[in-house]
């Protein structure tokens, strides 16, 4: 059964370099390659920027831990955020081909993020 969280941020997809990832200083810079989920630190792809290929299993590192305000994901697979760090806590499901310029009740929540394993 999905909880209230994960049904909600399913609902907002629809309406709306490696291990660590690369993080891109603050820009204007809203691009995305393909193969890959770009997170922003602001709404609209602003502000720092990550680019993600691979599980991250705590934000912190890469400046982003509670940090993220809008995404792309540009991978073939559906991606999970979540609320704790090593994939604890309320997640979210970032649907494949899915452009989200603000997170609505994910905003500024996610700790860590992986491709969704169910």
């Amino acid at each position: 059964m999905q909880t209230p969280s994960r049904i909600a941020f399913a609902v907002a997809a629809i309406t709306t370099g490696a291990l660590m990832g690369t993080v891109v200083p603050a820009s204007a810079d809203d691009s995305c390659p393909a193969g890959a989920l770009c997170v922003w630190e602001h709404a609209n792809f602003q502000g720092h920027k990550g680019v993600f290929y691979e599980p991250q299993p705590d934000l912190t590192r890469q400046g982003l831990d509670k940090n993220i305000s809008s995404l792309k994901n540009h991978d073939n697979e559906d991606w999970c955020l979540y609320a704790g760090k090593y994939y604890g806590g309320a997640d979210g499901r970032a649907l494949s081909g899915r452009d989200l310029p603000t997170l609505g009740v994910f905003d500024d929540l996610t700790r860590s993020l992986q491709p969704c394993p169910y």
